[in-house]
C-alpha cells in the first residue's frame, strides 16, 4: 500500500486462502529459549522496537530487489497499519506473521513470514529475520532448523521454500511465476 506517506511490506495480495478452511493453523510454537506466537496489535511495542532497531536485518531477509521495508523514517502510524494488515491476512488465512520473542515475551526476537508462493513449484514461501544482537548467539541458525521441521510437521504444505537460503535471491526472482 502506498500513498499519504505509507509503504507497506510488498507481499502477494490474494485473497485464496493458503491453507484450508478445516487446518487449525498454529497460534504458537514454544521452546525453552523463545515462543512463536501470532503477530497482533497487541504486540505493536515490541514489534516497533525490534524493527526500528533492526532495520538492516529485516531489510535483509527480503528480495533486495524489492523496495526496501521498512525505512528508518517509518512512524509509528504506519506500523499500526502495517500490522493490521498482518492481522487481516491471518484472520482471512492467506499469510501468517508469527513474532518470535524470548521466553517472558517482553522483547521480540525476531519474526517469521509465511506467504503465498508466486512460483508453483511451491506451496509455501518463507523469510525470517533475527535482531542484530542475537546473530551471535546462533538464534538464525536454530529458527531456520526450527521453522523448516514446523513447516514439515505442523503445516500442510508439502513444498516450502525459503527465498535467500535456499538459494540467492537473485536466482529465486528469475525463477517462473504462475
Amino acid at each position: 500500500m502506498q500513498g499519504k506517506g505509507f509503504e507497506i511490506a510488498k507481499r502477494p495480495l490474494t485473497t485464496k486462502a493458503l491453507v484450508p478452511a478445516d487446518f487449525a493453523v498454529p497460534e504458537t510454537k514454544v521452546t525453552s529459549d523463545w515462543v512463536v506466537r501470532l503477530l497482533t496489535l497487541d504486540d505493536i511495542a515490541v514489534d516497533w522496537e525490534a524493527f526500528m532497531t533492526n532495520v538492516a536485518e529485516v531489510q535483509r531477509a527480503f528480495d533486495p530487489g524489492q523496495v526496501p521495508w521498512p525505512t528508518h523514517d517509518f512512524t509509528v502510524r504506519q506500523w499500526i497499519v502495517d500490522t493490521a494488515y498482518c492481522v487481516v491476512d491471518h484472520y482471512l488465512r492467506v499469510s501468517f506473521v508469527y513474532a518470535v520473542l524470548n521466553r517472558n515475551q517482553t522483547k521480540e526476537l525476531g519474526c517469521i513470514y509465511i506467504y503465498p508462493c508466486p512460483n508453483p513449484a511451491f506451496d509455501a514461501e518463507v523469510v525470517f529475520w533475527v535482531r542484530e544482537s542475537e546473530l551471535s548467539t546462533g538464534l538464525e541458525s536454530e529458527l531456520e532448523v526450527c521453522f523448516r521441521q514446523w513447516m514439515e510437521e505442523s503445516w500442510p504444505f508439502q513444498r516450502v521454500a525459503f527465498p535467500g537460503l535456499d538459494m540467492p535471491w537473485r536466482d529465486w526472482a528469475s525463477l517462473p511465476e504462475a
